[in-house]
C-alpha cells in the first residue's frame, strides 16, 4: 500500500462509501489532455468486481512526496506526485477515453478501513484488469532506446529459441558500436529505476492478464524484460562473452542485472509464468525481504496473494507490526502442522537492540541482509513429524532433540574455502565416521550444503550430475598451492604416481571410500564429457557458492559432525533437531531460556538420522524459545 498524501487526503464529495460485500472498488476515468499545460480532467465512479466493466490497472511507484502537481477529480483540485501525474497523463495520451485503477487515487487513503478492504481486494483487481501498465518512468537516460532495444533483444530470443543465436544478431556488424555501448547504457540505467524494488509491484505484474511497460509513450509488452535478463544471465554472475560490450558498460549491466530485487522478479517469472509453477509462501517471503515497503506490515501482505492463503491471518493495518508478524507465523505452524518457518528467523541476538520487539522465534522480514539458504524440499531433519509446541504471548514452547554443543566456529575471514578446510582435515581420522566417506568428501558436501549448485538437488554420487561440481572443486584446491598443502599427503603421491592432474588425484582420493561402481561411473563421465567446457561451467557455480559462503560460519560438534551455521553462532550453543522442522536449528541458552540463533547444516544429520530408531520419542525435551 502507498503511504497517503495529505494534499490528496480525499475532499468532501469525492469519496463515496463503498460495499464490502459487493466486493465495490472506483476507477478513474481520465480524459486526453488538450495541452501538457493544462491539469488532467478526471473522474471517479464505483463498480463492483463480481461483475466489473473493462478497465486498465496502474503498476508504478510513488515518487517524491513531496514534489506534487495539480490535477481536477470530480471538480476539486487535488494535488499528486509527478510521478503518478505523468504516468495518467503519458498513458492518457494513447488512448481517448482512460479508464484505469490507481491506489492513489482509488482508495481513500484517509479510510484506514478501507484501506484494509481494498488491500484484500487487490489480488483480485490486478487479476481482473483486461491491462496491467508499468510505468516505468519518463525518457530520461536513454529511456525510450532502452525499451526499443530490450524489445528487439527478447524478442530475437524468444523467435530464435537459443542465447548465442539472440547475441549474434544483436551483435550486428552493420550497427555501430557507438549505437551498441548507448544501448547498453540505457539497459543498465533501466534496470536501476525504481519499480524493480517496489514489493507490490511483484503481485501488480505476476498477476495481470496482460502487461506492458511504458516509458513515456513507448510501450512493449513485459515478456522482452525476461527474455533479455534470461540472454544475460550466465552461471559466472557476468554476461555472455561474445557480447560487444565495452568493460565499464559491461560492469554497469552486470550489476544492475545481478541486482537481488531484479533476480527475484526473474525467479518469480520462471516459477509463475514460464513454468505455471505455484509458489510457496515462506520461499516468496524470504526472496522478498530485499523488497522496499514503507509500511513493515507490507512484507507479508504483498505476498499473500501470489501464494496459497493461510486460513486465519487477515490484513490489518491497526495491530502493530511486530504482532502481525508474530500472528502470522503462530497461523503459518498451525495451519501447515510445520515448524519450518522458523529457518527464515535467524539473526544475531547478542546484538539485537531493544527496539526489535520481535520474539528470536519470529522472523524479521525487514533483515534484507539474510534469507534462508536451505531450501525446504531438500531436507527432512525431522522426518514427516508434526511440531509438538504452544505459544505463550512471546514464548514458544517446543519439544524437540538436543543433539550437541558447538566446538569449533570458523568465520570466513578471507577465504572461506581456505579458512575451514584447516579444521576439516585437522581431526585424526581421514574418515567422517557418521557417514564413512572420506574427511575431504564430507567438506565438499558440507560447503555446497549437500545441494547441487546448478540443478538445485541434492547431491547424489551415485548421479552422473555429482562429478560437475566435483571436479570444479578438485580444480579450485589443485591450483591454490595453500590449499593444496593441506590436503593429505597420500594424493600428491598419488597424482606423481598416476600421471594424473592433481584435481583428477584429488576427486579419486574423495571417491576411493565410496561405492566402487562410484570411481568406474566418474570415469565413463569423464570419458564421455568435454571436461574443461564442464569444468568451466561448474567452476561459474562454484564461484557463486563461494560469494555466499561470506553467509555462513563453518561449525564443527563436539563428536566431530560438520556443518555451516549462521556466521554470529558461538562456541556452546546448541546444535537441536525440532520434530516438524526440515532443517536442524541452533539454539542458545541463557537466564533459563533459550534464543533461536538460526537454521544449520549439519552433514549426517538431515535426514532424520536422529529420528531413527523406535526410542527417539523419549529423547525429547523442551524448549522454551523466546
Amino acid at each position: 500500500m502507498q503511504a497517503p498524501i495529505n494534499p490528496a487526503a480525499g475532499p468532501a464529495g469525492i469519496y463515496q462509501q463503498l460495499s464490502t460485500e459487493k466486493r465495490e472498488i472506483r476507477l478513474l476515468t481520465i480524459e486526453r489532455a488538450s495541452s501538457t499545460s493544462l491539469p488532467l480532467q478526471c473522474s471517479i465512479h464505483k463498480t463492483s468486481l463480481n461483475n466489473c466493466e473493462k478497465y486498465l490497472a496502474l503498476s508504478y511507484t510513488w515518487g517524491d512526496e513531496n514534489n506534487t502537481v495539480p490535477l481536477e477529480l470530480q471538480g476539486q483540485t487535488l494535488h499528486v506526485t509527478r510521478n503518478l501525474e505523468s504516468a495518467l497523463r503519458n498513458i492518457s495520451q494513447m488512448t481517448k477515453k482512460l479508464v484505469i485503477w490507481a491506489d492513489a487515487l482509488c482508495i481513500n487513503q484517509t479510510d484506514l478501513s478501507e484501506r484494509v478492504v481494498q488491500v484484500r481486494l487487490m489480488g483480485d483487481i490486478y487479476r481482473n484488469a483486461d491491462h496491467v501498465f508499468i510505468w516505468i518512468g519518463g525518457t530520461e537516460e536513454d529511456g525510450v532506446l532502452a525499451l526499443d532495444f530490450i524489445e528487439m533483444l527478447g524478442n530475437a530470443y524468444c523467435d530464435l529459441k537459443s542465447v548465442d543465436a539472440a547475441v549474434d544478431f544483436i551483435n550486428d556488424p552493420r550497427v555501430p558500436q557507438s549505437l551498441l555501448d548507448r544501448s547498453w547504457t540505457a539497459v543498465a540505467q533501466m534496470l536501476k529505476r525504481p519499480w524493480w524494488t517496489r514489493i507490490w509491484t511483484l503481485q501488480e505484474a505476476a498477476l495481470a492478464k496482460e502487461v506492458s511497460v511504458i516509458c513515456g509513450t513507448k510501450s512493449i509488452s513485459l515478456n522482452p524484460f525476461y527474455h533479455t535478463l534470461l540472454v544475460l544471465q550466465t552461471d559466472a554472475m557476468t554476461v555472455p562473452p561474445k557480447l560487444k560490450i565495452r568493460p565499464d558498460i559491461k560492469h554497469a549491466i552486470v550489476e544492475a542485472m545481478y541486482d537481488p530485487c531484479v533476480n527475484a522478479r526473474l525467479s518469480l517469472w520462471v516459477d509463475i509464468i514460464k513454468e505455471t509453477k505455484a509458489v510457496e509462501l515462506l520461499e516468496l517471503l524470504s526472496l522478498c525481504r530485499v523488497f522496499a515497503a514503507k509500511d513493515a506490515r507490507d512484507k507479508i501482505y504483498a505476498c499473500i496473494d501470489l501464494a496459497k492463503p493461510i486460513p486465519g491471518f487477515n490484513i490489518d493495518y491497526v495491530t502493530p507490526s511486530h504482532q502481525v508478524y508474530t500472528r502470522f507465523v503462530v497461523a503459518y505452524i498451525s495451519h501447515t502442522k510445520s515448524l519450518s518457518i522458523l529457518k527464515e528467523a535467524g539473526r544475531d541476538v547478542s546484538t539485537q537492540g531493544s527496539g526489535n520487539q520481535l520474539p528470536s522465534w519470529v522472523p524479521d522480514w525487514t533483515n534484507a541482509d539474510y534469507r534462508s539458504r536451505l531450501k525446504e524440499e531438500l531436507y527432512h531433519a525431522a522426518k514427516d513429524t508434526e511440531p509438538r509446541c504452544s505459544v505463550l504471548g512471546n514464548r514458544l514452547a517446543v519439544k524437540g532433540l538436543l543433539f550437541e554443543r558447538i566446538e569449533t566456529v570458523e568465520l570466513p575471514r578471507d577465504r572461506a574455502l581456505v579458512d575451514w578446510l584447516r579444521p576439516a582435515l585437522s581431526g585424526q581420522s581421514d574418515v567422517y565416521d557418521s557417514m564413512g566417506i572420506p574427511q575431504l568428501q564430507a567438506y565438499f558436501r558440507t560447503f555446497f550444503t549437500g545441494q547441487h549448485p546448478k540443478t538445485k538437488g541434492r547431491l547424489d554420487p551415485k548421479d552422473t550430475s555429482f562429478f560437475s561440481p566435483t571436479i570444479s572443486f578438485c580444480s579450485f584446491l589443485s591450483v591454490d598451492k595453500e590449499i593444496s598443502s593441506l590436503l593429505p599427503q597420500e594424493i600428491g603421491a598419488f597424482a606423481t604416481q598416476s600421471g594424473m592432474p592433481l584435481a583428477q588425484a584429488i576427486l579419486i582420493f574423495m571417491l576411493q571410500q565410496d561405492d566402487p561402481d562410484v570411481t568406474k561411473a566418474y570415469w565413463e563421465w569423464e570419458a564421455e564429457t568435454h571436461r574443461d567446457e564442464t569444468r568451466d561451467m561448474g567452476l561459474g557455480h562454484f564461484s557463486l557458492k563461494l560469494g555466499a559462503a561470506n553467509q555462513w560460519a563453518f561449525i564443527m560438534t563436539s563428536s566431530g559432525y560438520m556443518g555451516l551455521a549462521p556466521k554470529w553462532t558461538q562456541v556452546d550453543d546448541q546444535v537441536c533437531v525440532l520434530p516438524g522442522c526440515c532443517v536442524p536449528v541452533v539454539l542458545r541458552y541463557a537466564e533459563g531460556c533459550y534464543s533461536l540463533v538460526g537454521e544449520c547444516f549439519v552433514l549426517g544429520l538431515m535426514d532424520g538420522e536422529m529420528l531413527d530408531g523406535s526410542d527417539w520419542e523419549a529423547q525429547l525435551r523442551d524448549f522454551d524459545i523466546v
